[in-house]
């Protein structure tokens, strides 16, 4: 109760597993440009 009125909270919990896969999928793809980025310049 809040100034006499009803109030409620939803707290969504996510597994840790799930975030730690969407980081690598970001890990994994900054990799991919980086070694593209090498490749490039060396190979001017």
């Amino acid at each position: 109760m809040l100034n006499g009125d009803p109030h409620y909270s939803l707290f969504i919990i996510t597994p840790i597993s799930n975030i730690y896969s969407k980081i690598n999928e970001i890990i994994l793809t900054e990799r991919l440009e980086m070694f593209s980025l090498i490749a490039g310049i060396l190979r001017q």
